[in-house]
């Protein structure tokens, strides 16, 4: 009995769902995007369905433009809000919302690592950004799909803390040939200066001047793949690493691919049949 409690159990944990709730600065603008899949590596539009996105930020704002699907509930004495769905089972993952940020406040009001936000994907329990629950870390590879070859991608890393001291990808073979990175990348806004070291089947980049500090929730590196596929990167590789400012390595990872540029926005289409990577707007 006890054999079968403890499979029933881990096939139930198997089945759990990963949710990446992130989110992108544009001026003075705050895309949210929530990516769901069974799979631990997969892109950001891979489908799956929203009950409800709960966003807390560190500063005030205006407005709240969400999915023709879903609403906009907003919290009493505090800036945070929710979205729900209009009607109907639930709304698509990929980009859920852009909130309008005052403009003496954009530049410092971020998401912030709370119970209030959170992401409840259908037959799933809400997965929140509680700091103390751990939530998982994020790697992201942003660019927009095309036939041209090289192909290139931003890096960029999210979770519950604004730096971190560096991070590193392992890939599944050697990488002469296949995917190179720019040596050094300037974070926009920060400034800082993000370097990458590159070895035989694997990369890594930090920040090399004092307080030697890699900024997170930003474009943080550049890679140039021969043509890309996700499953170049292996996610399991032990080269594939978050290490803490205090040098501990992250405990869980999420690699996610967002075939868009996340610099230049994303807007709800036309149906909700529309995949996020078809939302693409000129900003």
């Amino acid at each position: 009995m006890l054999a079968r409690a403890a499979l029933l159990l881990s096939l139930a944990h198997a089945a759990a769902k990963n949710v990446a709730l992130f989110s992108v600065k544009r001026e003075n603008e705050l895309d949210v995007y929530v990516a769901v899949s069974d799979e631990a590596t997969f892109a950001y539009d891979a489908g799956g369905l929203l009950l409800s996105v709960g966003c807390e930020l560190s500063g005030a704002f205006d407005a709240v433009e969400v999915h023709p699907d879903a609403k906009v509930v907003r919290s009493t004495g505090s800036n945070a809000f929710t979205i729900a769905p209009v009607k109907g089972r639930g709304f698509p993952a990929g980009w859920v919302a852009t909130v309008k940020l005052p403009s003496e406040t954009a530049r410092t009001t971020v998401l912030q690592y709370s119970s209030k936000s959170f992401a409840e994907a259908d037959g799933e329990p809400p997965k929140s950004l509680e700091p103390k629950e751990n939530p998982p870390w994020i790697i992201l590879v942003a660019g927009e799909p095309t036939e041209k070859k090289p192909q290139e991608k931003t890096l960029w890393v999210f979770g519950p803390a604004p730096h971190i001291r560096s991070f590193g990808l392992g890939f599944a073979k050697p990488i002469k040939g296949t995917v190179s990175a720019a040596a050094s990348f300037t974070a926009p806004r920060s400034l800082e200066v993000v370097s990458a070291f590159t070895a035989y089947q694997k990369i890594a980049w930090g920040v090399f001047s004092p307080p030697f500090l890699t900024p997170t929730g930003t474009p943080v590196g550049r890679l140039t793949f021969e043509e890309f596929e996700l499953s170049l990167i292996e996610r399991t590789s032990r080269d594939t690493i978050i290490e803490m400012e205090d040098y501990h390595p992250a405990d869980t990872i999420l690699l996610v691919h967002a075939p868009v540029d996340l610099t230049r926005g994303a807007a709800a289409g036309e149906s909700s049949g529309k995949k996020a990577s078809e939302w693409k707007v000129d900003i």
